[in-house]
């Protein structure tokens, strides 16, 4: 019991520092995650860049979809937040 404990304050602790920053600079959109310690960088034309909605079961996915690729977003945030980063990226992405 005690090493069942322990794994799952290592796994708990190792997926607290998961991130996810978006940011728009010198006319890119950039994305960097942090999954376990991993992380990925990556950099979008926001010119060709849309978001999209995927639904699993009862959850909502946010996808960028860019040159036929797809980058899943928000995957750390509740349902609300989502929705609200969705609208923020379609606003700034249409302009």
């Amino acid at each position: 019991e005690m090493l069942a404990l322990a794994a799952a304050f290592y796994v708990n602790g190792r997926r607290a520092a998961d991130y996810e920053r978006i940011s728009f600079a010198e006319g890119r959109l950039l994305v960097e995650a942090c999954d376990a310690g991993c992380i990925a960088r990556h950099e979008l034309d926001p010119r060709w860049t849309r978001v999209h909605e995927r639904r699993l079961g009862g959850e909502v996915r946010l996808l960028l979809r860019s040159g036929g690729s797809e980058l899943e977003i928000g995957r750390h945030l509740i349902a609300e937040r989502r929705a609200s980063l969705a609208a923020s990226l379609r606003r700034r992405l249409s302009n």
